[in-house]
């Protein structure tokens, strides 16, 4: 939980000191950016999704956001971890400032904690216990397990935003810190040995703490202004 309390420490010191910062009164910018903004992130191919990314103006030009997502996830090879869809849920809050830099174009700087949790199932095989006549017996077969691995982060991005009347665009990048809450309490390294990487098309992060990059294109509506 410390990680978690870090990053929600650094997300209310740095609103606070961009807001006390910004010289530029809320009407002074108000004609250039919107009230709030909701869209969909389109980017969510490899891992498929449905991500929905939204921000409302708090002061000037900082805003509350958040993000929150489904993914369902699915292997295509034999040896790998899951053989079936499997689900997650994905959600974030941060705090986002936009700098217009024309009337329709927007640099957005963004920073907040991230978190999930996952529901992953996978086969395998293994010794297993079971009772005969009131005796214990060992037998080798095939066994279905599952693990909820539960993620705790903090993530920093830049991006560009085209608005329009009603409708907007982004595209975000950056880089996010992912910490695994309960490694040591999760099966399928135990069970599965090496073969708990996943393949292109599945979730193999789900069970490493680390550095990941991100890469975000959303579409959605803006509040007109």
């Amino acid at each position: 939980m410390k990680y978690f309390a870090i990053a929600l420490l650094s997300l209310a010191l740095g609103f606070s000191a961009n807001a006390q910062s910004m010289g530029a009164s809320k009407d002074s910018i108000k004609g250039r950016l919107p009230d709030w903004q909701v869209g969909m992130v389109v980017t969510d191919v490899i891992i498929p999704a449905l991500t929905l990314d939204g921000s409302f103006r708090v002061v000037n030009n900082h805003y509350l956001g958040f993000k929150l997502s489904t993914p369902f996830y699915q292997s295509f090879n034999e040896e790998d971890l899951y053989n079936r869809t499997n689900w997650a849920f994905k959600g974030g809050v941060y705090h986002k400032m936009f700098f217009p830099l024309s009337e329709q174009d927007v640099l957005t700087v963004r920073h907040g904690v991230r978190f999930g949790v996952s529901e992953l199932e996978f086969d395998a095989t293994a010794w297993e216990e079971y009772d005969r006549f009131g005796n214990t017996f060992l037998e080798y077969r095939d066994i279905s397990l599952s693990d909820q691995p539960i993620s705790l982060g903090y993530e920093a991005l830049i991006g560009w935003q085209d608005n329009y009347e009603y409708l907007y665009f982004e595209v975000y990048f950056g880089l996010a810190y992912e910490f695994i809450q309960n490694r040591s309490d999760l099966l399928a390294p135990e069970y599965k040995g090496d073969y708990y990487g996943l393949d292109f098309h599945g979730p193999g992060y789900e069970y490493d703490s680390g550095i990941r990059p991100v890469l975000g294109l959303v579409l959605g509506f803006t509040d007109p202004y």
